[in-house]
This record gives structure tokens, C-alpha cells and sequence, in this order.
């Protein structure tokens, strides 16, 4: 049973990493490769309206509706723009990215804002990564010097697909401890109601102790039928 409960710790941490606390489906939903972002708020509103994030704000349950808005940031790869409808998040001293796998608007640890030109305020809205195109130039300096290949919007990791991979996952390992337990119960039965032979015949040996008087006759005829033929 330790095994069993170990192993589901170490699963469900696994699976809180993947997703995340603020692990937003929706998100995903709305996720799209695009060639270039918005660099003016003129440009913002535009994208933003052809975006019609407010026709999911208010089916998607991750944040307030007036909190699921527009973005358009790079990649967690750093290998394309994506436009996201997702929950506006605060972004400290970093660039802001969109991660698909995590379904997520984050921190771009690789980039802070001290060493992109020109550099991102200390504090801001994920919204407003359009005000800092030092953020956006990362993009383009991968996509010149390195081959990659771009994950489409078709193409995302949907939730139903994480979401079956971890629970298959967690059903084979938790079958497999299962039947392991199983074996080893079955095998501890069978040795106490099925004893081997050696376990019987000392046990006989303790119950009805052999007399060495008791084949002293058979020993003697033995004897006799051998010599006096």
C-alpha cells in the first residue's frame, strides 16, 4: 500500500506541474500561429476585435470575464507568435510568453527584461507585451540562425489529449502495483494453507517420532533371508 500511495503522490505532483494552478482549457481553444504581433495599440484593437475574445469570456470558467482578454506573445520556444485569448496575468521583470502544452500566460524565464533592447518594465500586464518589442525581437533572431518546426492551432495539444496520456498513465501503474499486491497476498495464502513437503514431513517428524526399534524385526529378517539362502 506505501508503493500504491507513493507512486499517486508522485503522479498528481507530475500532473500539477504539467497543467499548472492556472491551467486554462479555454485558452487553447483560442490559441493561433501568427507571422507577426501588434506593435501599437491601434494595431491592438484591430487584431483584438478579429480575435472576438469576448465571445468566450464568458463560457470559459478559468478567470472573470472582463479578465480573459486578447494577447498576442511568443511562444515558449520562442520559435513563433501565437495569439491567445487567456487570463491577463501580471508579468515580473521577464518577458511575457504563451506555454501550449501548459495552457498558460507566463513569465518568459529566459528573457529578462534588463537584457532585451529596449527592455520591458519591471511590472506589467501580460496584455501590454505589444509596448515591448525588444520581447518580440527573440523570435526572430531563433528563426534565422535555427530550423524549427511551427505548432499550428490545429495543430495544439488539446486538454482531452493530456488529459487521457496522464490518466492512462496513472491506470497502468496503479494496475501494475495492484497486481504485484495481489501476487504477493496470493503467494502468502498459498504457503499457509499449502505447506511444501519438506514443512510437512518435519512436521510429521515432530508429531509421530520414528523409533529405530520399531524396524528392528524387518532389519534382522533382512538380514537372515540374505546370509542363509
Amino acid at each position: 500500500m506505501r508503493r500504491i500511495g507513493l507512486c499517486l503522490i508522485v503522479l498528481c505532483g507530475c500532473y500539477y506541474l504539467v497543467k499548472g494552478n492556472r491551467h486554462c482549457s479555454w485558452s487553447n481553444k483560442t490559441v493561433e500561429v501568427v507571422s507577426s504581433c501588434p506593435t501599437s495599440h491601434a494595431e491592438v484593437e484591430e487584431r483584438k476585435l478579429k480575435k472576438n475574445c469576448v465571445a468566450f469570456a464568458n463560457l470559459q470558467n478559468c478567470t472573470e470575464p472582463d479578465k480573459f482578454l486578447y494577447h498576442c506573445v511568443i511562444d515558449d520556444l520562442e520559435t513563433s507568435f501565437v495569439e491567445v485569448c487567456a487570463p491577463v496575468y501580471i508579468i515580473n521583470r521577464y518577458c511575457v510568453e504563451y506555454n501550449i502544452v501548459g495552457a498558460i500566460i507566463q513569465p518568459h524565464y529566459k528573457l529578462k527584461c534588463n537584457d532585451v533592447k529596449p527592455p520591458c518594465a519591471a511590472q506589467y500586464n501580460s496584455t501590454d507585451a505589444y509596448l515591448y518589442k525588444g520581447c518580440y525581437a527573440a523570435v526572430k533572431r531563433v528563426s534565422s540562425t535555427t530550423e524549427f518546426t511551427v505548432i499550428h492551432g490545429e495543430e495544439k495539444i488539446p486538454e482531452k489529449v493530456l488529459g487521457i496520456t496522464v490518466g492512462v498513465l496513472i491506470a497502468v501503474i496503479f494496475g501494475v502495483l495492484c497486481a504485484l499486491t495481489t501476487r504477493q497476498v496470493v503467494r502468502r495464502r498459498q504457503q499457509t494453507m499449502y505447506p511444501t513437503a519438506t514443512e510437512v514431513n518435519k512436521e510429521e517428524q515432530t508429531m509421530y517420532p520414528t523409533d529405530p526399534g520399531d524396524n528392528k524385526e524387518e532389519n534382522d529378517l533382512d538380514f537372515h533371508e540374505t546370509h542363509f539362502k
